[in-house]
């Protein structure tokens, strides 16, 4: 169908377009609203959250428009996206600075000022740094009106949504491709997500458990597109996710043009252009193709005025939202999304955990027909593979067999699942460290090869203080900020001990898709420490189904005692 001219179809995508706008005014609304209770807190508790920073200092970074901001980020919450705003105790000063979050450092973050900062720079009174608001609305419903006026809007993205576009793989281009994978070395479900990739007219998804080489798939892809003279956007929630995926096409395809649409100065991969304006590209006048990396908020901005492409590729699609995916598919002929929807869901404050996942962009395109689940991992032992390739890949996740070489926790007990009873949280704490101490001092792991994983951040900062007492210092930190990393063992602390507890942040401890993540990052073994309260407290409805799998992890571990 190349038109929405039937009723029913128009009325279909008027309720969605309508759902899209209640969704992003709800959000905008309860954001606000909890940032204003937020600062009126105390300093002292603001601090606490981990969202407030006191005492700052800031310094410019030389031949660069990005400042440095010093201060102790022991528990900072801030990551790269994240705005603040520096000011001397009073957010309504006319002197504050808002800026962006682009790099973090051990004891500092660079970031990207709104406008001149000689104010901040040279005040003399002390500075804090506090949660900033910036009204992203506009964007987000301008985008909306566009997807249902524009001729794009109209023909491909709204049938796109609505599962009314016609979707298939021309089979000539499939069997082509098919034939280039298999000589690039690419494994069966690799081959075929690449191949399908590049075939497909309008859209597909590349589901990438961990480990599965997603992101070998992803640069594959991009290469072929670009060699056949395609101008290609590639797109992620961060610009972290952005760079990962051009270096990745730069090492297999050195002589690729590629450039990064930003306005940051730094932690661009070597052999890639940086451009603050498309305009500003001689891409543009340049024959053959070409890919882009950029964020999809950069869609409805100056900087890619008046530029389209013929594909569209996100990457880390389960942590994007359909509204701001829409920024990008505007500019899009076709759409490939790549990532994983068992894994962790977007970021809203107006919706519970549970529901969010399904506000996701992955979510909302109707491709259970054009997907590819890559289904080899490289990472998991086969032991560990079992348990989520039963709960979230429908027993198709396999272990490549060179996995069977990860080192094991324990040299003296065989099994990779391990479960701990804890008493308390103090004594989680302690059993975690003395835990830990075992596995570096006497099974001799190394501290970058274990990971303590929490679901609170004040229950990581009283394990890593403990682990500092015994003269280790091992990455501690919650699930979201180990998406995307690996390690040998993984740690994993509950943090609850009372009833009240596991009821008051049960959507929180049992969101199925954050136990995965968990578990996923281990290569070797996973050591899970929780007070039975967390499986015996009687919960109800779904997230009494989400605690069930908790309940199911445990009792396939191995009990041990420390």
């Amino acid at each position: 169908m190349d038109q929405i001219d039937e009723t029913n179809t128009r009325e279909k995508a008027e309720d969605l377009l309508a759902e899209l706008d209640r969704q992003v005014r709800r959000e905008e609304s309860v954001s606000r609203r909890e940032r204003d209770a937020f600062l009126k807190r105390p300093l002292q508790d603001r601090v606490a959250s981990g969202w407030t920073l006191s005492p700052v200092k800031v310094h410019p970074v030389p031949r660069s428009k990005l400042l440095r901001l010093e201060a102790d980020l022991r528990f900072s919450r801030y990551r790269e996206g994240d705005i603040l705003r520096i000011h001397t105790g009073f957010m309504g000063d006319a002197d504050g600075l808002d800026a962006t979050v682009v790099h973090e450092e051990s004891n500092a973050l660079q970031i990207r000022p709104e406008k001149n900062p000689e104010s901040v720079i040279s005040s003399t009174a002390p500075l804090i740094a506090d949660p900033a608001y910036v009204d992203f609305t506009p964007f987000y419903l301008a985008a909306l009106q566009e997807c249902a006026e524009s001729y794009l809007g109209r023909t491909r993205v709204l049938p796109l949504l609505l599962g009314d576009l016609r979707l298939r793989v021309e089979g000539h281009l499939y069997d082509v491709a098919l034939d280039l994978a298999e000589e690039r070395g690419l494994n069966e479900a690799q081959a075929d997500a690449f191949a399908s990739c590049v075939a497909c007219s309008n859209a597909y998804y590349v589901q990438g458990p961990p480990g599965t080489g997603k992101t070998r798939v992803l640069a594959e892809v991009v290469r072929a597109l670009v060699d056949r003279g395609e101008r290609v956007w590639v797109s992620a929630l961060t610009h972290r996710a952005i760079n990962h995926a051009l270096s990745a096409v730069r090492k297999i395809a050195p002589e690729a043009k590629l450039a990064r649409v930003a306005d940051i100065k730094n932690e661009v991969p070597p052999g890639i252009k940086l451009y603050e304006y498309m305009d500003n590209s001689p891409l543009l006048d340049e024959p053959g193709g070409y890919a882009v990396g950029a964020t999809p908020f950069v869609g409805m901005t100056q900087r890619l005025r008046d530029w389209e492409c013929d594909t569209l590729l996100i990457d880390e699609a389960s942590q994007v939202t359909l509204p701001l995916a829409l920024m990008a598919m505007l500019k899009a002929k076709r759409v490939l999304l790549f990532g994983d929807d068992c894994q962790l869901p977007p970021i809203q404050v107006a919706c519970p955990l549970s529901s969010c996942v399904e506000r996701s962009v992955l979510q909302r395109i109707p491709l259970s027909d054009m997907h590819t689940l890559l289904n080899l991992t490289y990472r998991m032992h086969p032991e560990l593979c079992i348990w989520p390739s039963t709960r979230f890949y429908d027993r198709q996740l396999i272990a490549h067999p060179s996995t069977r070489k990860s080192p094991p926790p324990f040299k003296s007990l065989p099994g990779r699942l391990f479960c701990v009873s804890t008493s308390s949280l103090q004594e989680e704490i302690r059993q975690v460290v003395q835990t830990a101490s075992r596995l570096v001092f006497e099974e001799g792991h190394k501290t970058e090869d274990l990971a303590v994983l929490t679901p609170f951040r004040v229950h990581a900062r009283s394990i890593r203080t403990g682990l500092r007492e015994k003269g280790l210092n091992l990455r501690v930190d919650t699930v979201e900020r180990m998406q995307g990393q690996e390690c040998d063992v993984v740690l994993y602390a509950a943090g609850v001990d009372t009833p009240k507890r596991v009821t008051a942040l049960a959507e929180h401890l049992f969101h199925p898709n954050k136990l995965n993540v968990a578990v996923t990052r281990a290569r070797g073994g996973v050591i899970l420490f929780a007070h039975r309260v967390l499986m015996d407290t009687p919960l109800y409805g779904e997230m009494g189904r989400h605690q069930s799998i908790w309940r199911d992890l445990f009792e396939e571990a191995e009990e041990m005692s420390v």
